[in-house]
């Protein structure tokens, strides 16, 4: 992180690309035959501000992994780009904001749903401790937006009308939770990220 950035900066961002390395941001649309969020081959590379999939190149980029060629070609570009999974986007400034990750993404009705944005919010509310925003499968709109949430006080009553109604005031009507599950803990990885699929 650069000495001279502010405080939004360096709270809001990962920082600037390092020397010798080089970042561009793709954008991403929706694949029926895979059901997700996919950069395609003729995707072009979104504009300061916007969202989309971050690519990396340079020095710091591994090689590939270990005897998997197949998951090196879906990860690794033939002229090395490392496809990160991450959905972020740069500023006019040049600092790089991670703000998901495509594999979490959740499209509700032709809208893009960014999980970590409802957390966010979520996570103001007095009672919550902790949330994890998921999709749940929908017939209609492809997804809607379920959250599972860690309680600061189990033994006050909380229920999903009383978390909608407080969202309300706070986040777009389609980002709304529609599902509301209760859990003493995620099941976390090694690096102790959820583990939502």
């Amino acid at each position: 992180m650069p000495l001279e950035a502010t405080y939004e900066k360096r709270t809001t961002t990962v920082g600037r690309i390092l020397p010798h390395t080089e970042c561009k941001i793709m954008e991403t649309a929706y694949d029926e035959e895979e059901g997700a969020l996919v950069v395609k081959e003729d995707a072009n590379i979104t504009t300061v501000g916007v969202q989309g999939e971050v690519w990396i190149r340079g020095y710091l980029v591994m090689m590939g992994y270990y005897n998997n060629p197949e998951k090196t070609a879906k990860t690794i570009t033939e002229d090395g780009w490392n496809r990160s999974g991450d959905i972020g986007m740069l500023d006019d400034e040049g600092y790089l904001s991670i703000t998901g990750r495509l594999k979490d993404m959740i499209i509700r009705g032709g809208e893009n749903i960014f999980p970590s944005e409802i957390e966010n919010v979520l996570r103001e509310h007095p009672n919550i401790f902790d949330v994890s925003i998921i999709g749940q499968p929908d017939e209609r709109l492809g997804e809607e937006v379920r959250a599972v949430v860690i309680l600061q006080d189990k033994t006050k009553p909380f229920t999903l009308e009383e978390l909608r109604e407080w969202c309300k005031e706070r986040m777009a009507t389609y980002k709304i939770p529609k599902f509301l599950d209760f859990t003493d803990a995620y099941p976390l990885t090694t690096t102790q990220k959820v583990i939502k699929g």
